[in-house]
């Protein structure tokens, strides 16, 4: 359970948090004693990582008696702290699902987020594997030109005239 608040949260009289993967919660400190009502949400994939679902005008009279006069506030509140991009929201002043989705589309559009840095760097990873192979394959054949290295196909021979030389 993560717990967000306000700027200083040890002092605010209202939190914010999740619970579970799709689960949000406000909550507000009266007479002591920590006020709990449950915001549903959705886990994401994408740019935004949750959508939060904001109960409706109707809905939100199901709410305990402290919350339900003040739902524009509330929302106000979670909106501070689970903020966009990371963030979408649904119920809020009469938006549709579809709504938030295609403002989601035309702010992505309107940014989009260039791929090239994660190219250049598969580029160059590939670059240098290449060329420590080519190193590799040069040093080798040397070696084998010399006769200090052997390649598989002689490795047999090579091995049989050791051991002659070491038996006479």
């Amino acid at each position: 359970m993560g717990n967000f608040g306000t700027a200083n949260a040890a002092e605010a009289n209202w939190r914010v948090g999740h619970r579970g993967r799709d689960q949000m919660f406000y909550e507000e400190r009266v007479n002591g004693h920590w006020l709990r009502i449950e915001i549903q949400g959705e886990m994401l994939l994408g740019e935004a990582h949750r959508i939060i679902y904001f109960a409706s005008n109707e809905q939100w009279q199901a709410y305990p008696e402290w919350a339900r006069q003040r739902r524009t506030e509330i929302i106000a509140r979670v909106k501070t702290q689970f903020h966009a991009p990371d963030y979408l929201y649904y119920g809020e002043s009469g938006s549709t699902i579809e709504t938030v989705i295609s403002d989601a589309s035309a702010a992505k559009r309107k940014n989009p987020q260039p791929k090239v840095q994660g190219l250049k760097a598969v580029s160059i990873t590939v670059v240098l594997v290449l060329g420590l192979s080519l190193g590799m394959a040069g040093l080798v054949a040397t070696g084998i030109k010399r006769g200090e290295t052997t390649g598989p196909a002689n490795a047999q021979t090579s091995s049989a005239a050791r051991c002659a030389a070491r038996n006479p």
